[in-house]
């Protein structure tokens, strides 16, 4: 009742209540919806008061709710938060109806078309029809909160405009879109515009000397997620970063060396520096979405991989090179630490942890000359271990590095001098207790 006196609204407010008063038949519902809803046989006293006829056989309009993330950068999947509320009606079943767009390559930039003005045509304008509850929605309920999950296929060339559409037991059905750009829901489709959602693989954030957490944001139904941890210190400055989860099937971005399989997840990463003063934390998401009765069941979704025998990996040019990490069963993540940017994948690997001599640099010859290439000695996945240290000396059996906060030996020594060409001594060990590994690499400037 915007625009008129306190004194008119009262006077309003009387006059309804004495013609609600005089229908013994009528129930007042105060429901709290984003915009004006109308039901069959009712009179409506503000934007969020519905009287409805009791006698009437067509149940109020229920509250849903439904929304989508700003942005999906999911190859795997799209999840919708959805929640149903039949204020005492059961919900005979519930679905997406979506368009989805085609053309463009995945990985580039979004390609969702403007969103779709108002349906006129319901099985033009959307023509597809699908989506999976998680958990499942089992038809007799009255309340509903959970997600609806969309195929990869229908969004990763762009992005989906959809409604969803639910059925009562009654009979009844309704459909929520947008009208005048608020969620609205109808007893039509017709006339409201579709919710459009682009997909964006590729993310970028700032990072920090302060530390924290960047996040992509993959539109997936768990709480868990691929992501980075940096410490304070780990960079310089501040600097961007960018997360891109890559299409294992894609050989082109994910190699296949020696016609071996490919991996569950790949991920890239990119800052504007080559490397960090301490190790981060990377933690990678795979897929274990449904399993027997709709619910995750620690195989990767689509293989019969235990996901328990995960281990990330990194591509150092020419092989995969194991770093290791940590499974979370529950948030379906693998987590490891690193000290350097790279593409980073998930293999099952058998499920052990790397022994000590699998950190062993496969670099016999670093050039450490700034260049990006080739500039470093990787101990990979050493950083993941609690407890480290890596010690470099001449072939005079000087030592002339001690490194403990990074699994890398960028050809420098302690006062941070590049060192003259020739051959170097190694010497690591992954924990206090365990043996000192060896071996010789190469320097030239």
């Amino acid at each position: 009742m915007r625009g008129i006196g306190r004194a008119a609204q009262r006077m309003i407010t009387a006059k309804l209540l004495r013609v609600i008063s005089g229908v013994s038949a009528a129930v007042l519902f105060c429901l709290i919806l984003r915009a004006p809803v109308l039901a069959d046989n009712s009179a409506t006293i503000g934007l969020f008061v519905i009287v409805v006829d009791t006698n009437s056989t067509t149940p109020p309009p229920p509250p849903f709710d439904i929304s989508a993330p700003t942005e999906v950068a999911s190859l795997d999947y799209m999840t919708i938060p959805v929640t149903l509320d039949g204020q005492g009606q059961q919900i005979g079943s519930a679905t997406l109806l979506y368009d989805p767009q085609t053309g463009g390559v995945v990985g580039g930039a979004p390609r969702l078309s403007a969103p779709r003005g108002p349906i006129t045509n319901l099985s033009t304008d959307l023509p597809y029809s699908t989506g999976t509850f998680s958990p499942p929605l089992t038809g007799t309920s009255t309340y509903y909160k959970g997600n609806i999950i969309v195929p990869a296929s229908v969004y990763r060339n762009g992005g989906v405009n959809y409604v969803l559409q639910v059925n009562m037991k009654s009979g009844k059905t309704f459909y929520e879109g947008l009208k005048g750009g608020a969620k609205w829901v109808s007893d039509t489709a017709a006339g409201l515009t579709p919710f459009s959602t682009p997909f964006i693989p590729l993310y970028e954030a700032p990072m920090t000397s302060t530390g924290g957490v960047v996040a992509l944001a993959d539109g997936g139904p768990t709480v868990g997620s691929t992501r980075i941890t940096f410490p304070a210190g780990a960079v310089s400055g501040n600097s961007s970063v960018y997360i891109e989860q890559l299409d294992p099937a894609d050989t082109a971005r994910v190699p296949r060396p020696n016609g071996g399989a490919g991996p569950v997840a790949a991920y890239e990463f990119e800052a504007s520096v080559r490397q960090f003063n301490k190790p981060i934390e990377l933690t990678l998401r795979y897929l274990d979405v449904t399993g027997p009765k709709g619910i995750p069941d620690g195989v990767v979704d689509g293989t019969t991989i235990d996901a328990s025998t995960l281990r990330v990996f990194w591509w150092d040019g020419f092989a995969w090179r194991l770093i290791g990490g940590e499974v979370d069963l529950v948030n379906h993540t693998v987590t490891a630490k690193t000290s350097h940017f790279s593409t980073y994948a998930l293999f099952p690997s058998a499920g052990s942890e790397p022994v000590a001599a699998a950190y062993r640099p496969l670099e016999k010859l670093i050039t450490p000359n700034g260049d990006g290439i080739n500039d470093f000695a990787d101990f990979s996945g050493l950083s993941s271990e609690k407890d480290f240290e890596i010690r470099i000396f001449d072939v005079t059996g000087r030592r002339i590095r001690t490194i403990r906060d990074t699994e890398l030996w960028d050809g420098k020594d302690d006062n941070g001098r590049i060192v003259e060409n020739g051959v170097y001594i190694y010497q690591y060990r992954a924990d206090s207790s365990s043996e000192w590994i060896s071996g010789m690499i190469g320097v030239a400037k």
